[in-house]
């Protein structure tokens, strides 16, 4: 091995920095436009078989969900417009929302095949944790609108003690002058 000759180093840098900076743009334009090809055909691909099962599925929800929404919204305003808001009427008003027509479940046609009643438990099944995370949501704020309540009160309060010895202050002021 030692008794090969070895070329000068310099000479090797020259060829390669000529020749390499134009292929080796190239071969980085080439992986990046081969990398968000893919990004792009894995975003499509996932996003197809969960829109074309929710279309075909949400179909006979749909119906159900638009009779229940305008109830949710003359409830939510009357609760709004009466300026007060207990616990039992905010869970309430969130539940009876929540709550599909058992009508319209027990009325339901039947799926056809295994595969899609399989679908439809698992949609339902969703549904129901949905709908449980969004009542403990609504549990969490109305515990944190009574917490910046209580905290909104003592801040007046705290306000309403420094007034007062302002007042107090400038009243002893005025009656040493």
């Amino acid at each position: 091995m030692k008794n090969k000759k070895m070329r000068p180093i310099s000479a090797k840098v020259s060829k390669n920095k000529s020749a390499n900076p134009a292929k080796l743009r190239q071969k980085w334009w080439f992986a990046i436009i081969l990398i968000a090809l893919l990004i792009g055909y894995l975003v499509w691909k996932n996003s197809l078989p969960a829109a074309n099962t929710t279309a075909v599925e949400s179909l006979p929800a749909t119906t159900e969900q638009t009779e229940a929404v305008p109830s949710t919204a003359t409830s939510l305003d009357n609760v709004v417009k009466e300026g007060t808001l207990d616990d039992s009427q905010a869970i309430a008003a969130v539940t009876d929302t929540e709550a599909p027509d058992p009508e319209t479940i027990l009325n339901a046609p039947l799926p056809e095949t295994d595969s899609l009643a399989k679908e439809e438990i698992d949609r339902l099944e969703d549904e129901r944790k949905r709908l449980a995370e969004q009542e403990k949501i609504a549990t969490e704020q109305i515990t944190m609108t009574k917490q910046l309540t209580e905290m909104k009160a003592e801040q007046i309060e705290l306000l309403e003690q420094q007034i007062a010895q302002l007042e107090a202050d400038t009243n002893a002021k005025t009656s040493a002058k």
